[in-house]
């Protein structure tokens, strides 16, 4: 237990790196860290450039309750890439850790518990992976 608050860390801790500068990619995440005050999600994305090269980067940001989700951005001509936002500690250490594939629902078992409107149970993350 933390002996008083300046050993207490009750921020979320995000993978970070940057790279543009260190390894980082694919499967090179960096180092957990934790996050500054106002910084309350974590992301990881990546970069196609037009020249080939795909650039990684994760690290904590400020969302203040947004919802998180990935996005897909960019063209073929300029590059394009995707940026996933999530807000648990360490799910940025890639792509599908941080939501790419996943559903949140509520789950409950009436017969040992109350589940109704009110009651809806407790909010699960499911992964799964699409086919092609």
């Amino acid at each position: 237990c933390n002996q008083d608050f300046a050993t207490a860390d009750s921020g979320i801790k995000c993978y970070q790196c940057n790279g543009a500068f260190e390894d980082c990619s694919e499967n090179e995440s960096g180092s957990i860290e934790s996050c500054e005050e106002g910084e309350d999600a974590c992301l990881v994305s990546y970069e196609h450039e037009p020249d080939g090269t795909v650039t990684w980067n994760r690290g904590c940001i400020g969302l203040a309750g947004s919802h998180m989700h990935c996005f897909q951005h960019g063209n073929a001509k300029q590059g394009d890439g995707e940026i996933c936002f999530c807000d648990e500690n360490g799910c940025n250490e890639n792509i599908l850790t941080a939501g790419k594939y996943s559903l949140q629902c509520y789950e409950c078992n009436g017969e040992v518990e109350e589940c109704s409107l009110e009651e809806p149970g407790e909010l699960k993350k499911f992964n799964f992976l699409m086919e092609a």
